[in-house]
């Protein structure tokens, strides 16, 4: 039994999937504290609810008497609003820490004296967050759940579109939601709430005109990230086996995942073109700059920029094994003073020039 479990989320708004989380974490734990993420963000339709709000929601979940077991579930919690920091996840780290501690000693408790355990379930990529915290033990769970909080809300926008086009529809009751179980159980305040379904009422247009919005009308920009990786003054470099520019050395890189940052982009293309043996994390903690790149004539493809990360990697007393992979035919570790510019694709020597100079 620990006498913590914390949760992080950002519960927009809590389904199904969250309350048998919390469940799960209460039959475990003392007490749980939920971490809500998003709560300095402004409304909008991926974040509708403040974090009172929210916290308003999940405590519906576990009221109203409907058993002694939710009563009594419900005094166990305790709420911890946690604000996002996008670009800063060791700022986010030191925050999330920083606070749960308070709340901990708020409670009359040392947290370096009592069993902490974080729960949750790794479901994506979004969920790289829950290796951040490795003094805390983990209390993850591996059941999936079908419920996602982005369909409720398309759930409610969808039907104040249709209220807003002058169409007749069925009021909101819990009936699984019109015969579809999207994750709101009986007791959900949005089933209640005119207040909140009017926030949701009023963010409809704007989810809208988001869903309809159609880059294809801008000319198409292509985004990129590069990995100049020096150690003991050699960089590496891999030889392109495909066109544009095949057989010239280039710089590990690619396109950017719609789903990942340029950084982790970067990161991702080194490991996968030159299969380095270096692992990620150290591979992270070696970046030290970066600086985009954006010519309009620094490719012949089309309108492509570039973000460009320096890899420093030190104390090595030999140069990690390399192995061309995936898009590269090869990958060699070059003295840094042998790189000539005409055996090198578009315009990565003027990047490796910039970045190490």
């Amino acid at each position: 039994m620990f006498d913590y479990t914390i949760i992080i989320g950002r519960f927009q708004p809590i389904h199904d999937g969250h309350v048998r989380l919390i469940r799960h974490a209460i039959s475990t734990s003392k007490k749980v504290i939920l971490g809500i993420g998003s709560s300095n963000a402004g409304r909008s339709p991926r974040n509708p609810f403040t974090f009172e709000e929210r916290v308003s929601l999940i405590q519906s979940e576990f009221s109203h008497g409907r058993i002694q077991e939710d009563h009594d579930l419900l005094q166990k919690l305790r709420f911890v609003p946690i604000d996002d920091m996008l670009y800063n996840d060791t700022e986010w780290t030191a925050q999330v820490r920083h606070r749960i501690n308070t709340a901990i000693r708020n409670n009359g408790d040392d947290p370096t004296k009592v069993n902490v355990a974080l729960s949750g379930y790794e479901k994506d990529s979004t969920s790289y967050y829950l290796r951040f915290f490795p003094e805390w033990k983990q209390n993850f769970v591996n059941f999936i759940e079908p419920y996602h909080s982005t369909d409720i809300r398309e759930f409610f926008y969808k039907r104040a579109l249709k209220l807003r086009a002058g169409q007749t529809i069925q009021p909101v009751q819990p009936d699984m939601v019109y015969g579809n179980d999207i994750g709101l159980s009986q007791m959900s305040g949005l089933f209640y709430d005119t207040d909140l379904q009017n926030v949701l009422y009023q963010l409809a247009y704007e989810w809208d005109f988001n869903k309809c919005y159609d880059p294809s009308k801008y000319p198409v920009t292509v985004v990129t990230a590069d990995a100049v990786v020096v150690c003991n003054g050699h960089i590496l470099l891999v030889k392109r086996k495909h066109k544009p520019g095949k057989g010239k050395w280039a710089l590990p890189g690619g396109h950017i995942d719609p789903n990942e940052s340029v950084k982790d982009a970067a990161v991702r293309e080194l490991r996968e073109e030159t299969k380095i043996s270096v692992g990620k994390n150290a591979l992270n903690s070696s970046i030290k700059t970066y600086e985009l790149f954006d010519h309009p004539q620094r490719s012949e493809r089309a309108r492509v920029i570039t973000t460009a990360f320096l890899f420093k990697l030190e104390n090595f007393d030999k140069l990690p094994e390399v192995k061309g992979s995936d898009d590269a035919a090869e990958a060699v570790w070059f003295p840094v003073g042998e790189v000539r510019k005409d055996q090198l694709f578009e315009d990565h020597f003027d990047i490796i020039k910039k970045l190490i100079q």
